[in-house]
């Protein structure tokens, strides 16, 4: 969301390598045992694909905004999607 608002294409690193040997991809790390090797999801593949749909078409909104809190800093991002606004914080 962050790379959205900022306008910077954002990709995960190593998306379909599955023969990393940390298992730090998308997909399940195979081990060289296996006579046969599935593919299979990690959570990670589930959350950049939601993320993905969900921000379709989004882009930064350059729309003056303030929010007010007391105790908390949290940082924000203003996107627009035609005819709505979004607000992540």
């Amino acid at each position: 969301m962050t790379h959205i608002g900022l306008d910077i294409a954002s990709f995960f690193c190593e998306t379909w390598s599955n023969y990393y040997p940390l298992d730090l991809t998308l997909l399940r790390r195979r081990f060289a045992a296996d006579p046969i090797s599935p593919q299979q999801s990690q959570a990670a593949y589930y959350v950049m694909r939601n993320l993905s749909t969900a921000l379709e078409a989004v882009s930064p909104a350059n729309i003056p905004y303030t929010l007010q809190s007391e105790n908390v800093d949290f940082e924000s991002i203003l996107m627009q999607r035609e005819g709505e606004i979004l607000l992540a914080a």
